[in-house]
């Protein structure tokens, strides 16, 4: 979660609030210069014993170097559970708008997605569903 200020500045960085102070979820899309490697190297471990990317996102959002861009009107972020399995929700849901499948062919195609213990693919795909087809 991110809080902006007014002109779009990042104010604040949480990674999962119970109680979110904003609406903006950062997706997971990053960009860094080579510098980060440094940063990365200087940043100790969590309790579980890794390195959180939240941690070295703080140090750009104090040293007034973090820049977020939210995302318009038009993007979705999938989180889909890994990177092999976004292909498959985004191909479906194209093909579904495409009119080259049917209704029931899309829940069909969702209903054996693996849910990487997510169930987001799936999940997705059936909201695009109009609501007289059950699920």
């Amino acid at each position: 979660m991110v809080s902006l200020d007014r002109d779009g500045r990042a104010t604040v960085l949480d990674g999962t609030p119970v109680f979110p102070s904003s609406l903006y979820a950062v997706s997971g899309l990053y960009f860094y210069h080579g510098e980060v490697v440094d940063i990365i190297r200087h940043t100790p471990p969590s309790a579980g014993g890794e390195i959180e990317i939240n941690d070295f996102n703080r140090h750009y959002l104090t040293a007034g170097r973090l820049k977020v861009r939210p995302l318009g009107r038009c993007y979705v972020w999938l989180d889909t559970g890994t990177h092999e399995s976004m292909p498959e929700v985004s191909q479906e849901e194209v093909a579904w708008r495409m009119k080259w499948i049917s209704d029931d062919e899309l829940e069909a195609l969702a209903t054996p997605l693996p849910s990487f213990g997510y169930d987001c693919g799936t999940t997705y795909l059936r909201e695009l569903l109009p609501a007289h087809v059950e699920h």
